[in-house]
């Protein structure tokens, strides 16, 4: 496998190198964020003994009652990072790339996007449209400004998204839907992390910011409503959430002025994406 190419623009002077603190809060009901599959669930702790012995039963080929162990539905469990209910960095980073590339009228998808995948709810609030892919393959270079930023193939991002983790006491419920169960953060609980800044102009740490949701509200920082995570267009109590960001070490600039470059050097559109 290639590595991708350090970015030589990380290292010219009068960069950003620093950190933000982010925070990422549940405002409907209901959040779920998946592992990538669902599995059946114990009816309650099966000791090692009693696991050798079913196990080996189902090997032998004699008939062993699932019921007596695990619940009729399969759960979809929330992610987790090192044990800890978490909401991916790669999630974060996925959210805030897909928002970009689709506001931003010089962005390119850096994903091959298939129209006949699309959620009717996704493509009536973002109406996407056909755009090439960018390239990253000298001396023929062709890449658009989200993916200088934040990297495509070949070429390294300039802005690393750290996992946001669950904070406190926050505790998961479990909610059925159309059969299957789901393990579920609530309105209210907060997922906190980091995003570090590798050598960014300011106006791209405004377009971060833009694509956390984050807008100008009489002058001042303000963040609209998100969707993340599964059932976000299929289930209303599902996938609201709002981004909060706070300059942290080495960040030296305003969040507002940062915005205010990228608002004056771009014109981004915009979607409301409350349904």
């Amino acid at each position: 496998m290639q590595r991708s190419s350090i970015h030589s623009r990380a290292y010219e002077p009068g960069l950003i190198h620093g950190v933000l603190e982010t925070r990422i809060e549940v405002l409907s009901d209901y959040l779920h964020v998946g592992m990538g599959k669902a599995f059946e669930r114990p009816k309650k702790a099966i000791d090692e003994a009693t696991f050798r012995r079913v196990y080996r039963d189902w090997l032998a080929g004699r008939p062993v009652n699932w019921d007596e162990y695990f619940e009729p539905h399969r759960t979809h469990f929330f992610a987790r990072v090192g044990g800890r209910v978490a909401i991916p960095g790669s999630t974060v980073k996925g959210a805030v790339r897909a928002r970009l590339e689709l506001l931003l009228p010089e962005a390119r998808y850096a994903v091959s996007q298939r129209s006949d995948s699309y959620s009717p709810k996704y493509v009536e609030i973002f109406k996407p449209r056909p755009r090439p892919q960018p390239s990253y393959k000298p001396p023929h270079v062709d890449v658009d400004p989200v993916s200088d930023l934040l990297g495509c193939a070949g070429l390294a991002s300039r802005v690393v998204f750290g996992d946001h983790y669950l904070r406190g006491e926050g505790k998961l419920e479990t909610v059925p839907v159309g059969g299957e169960w789901f393990e579920v953060a609530k309105r209210g609980d907060v997922f906190e992390g980091r995003v570090v800044l590798r050598g960014v102009e300011g106006y791209e740490l405004g377009m971060l910011l833009y694509g956390m949701g984050a807008r100008l509200v009489d002058g001042r920082l303000s963040f609209k409503t998100m969707l993340l995570g599964r059932l976000k267009f299929q289930d209303r109590r599902f996938g609201r959430v709002r981004f909060d960001a706070k300059p942290g070490a080495g960040v030296g600039v305003s969040l507002e002025d940062a915005l205010r470059s990228f608002l004056a050097r771009f014109k981004p559109s915009d979607v409301d994406e409350e349904w």
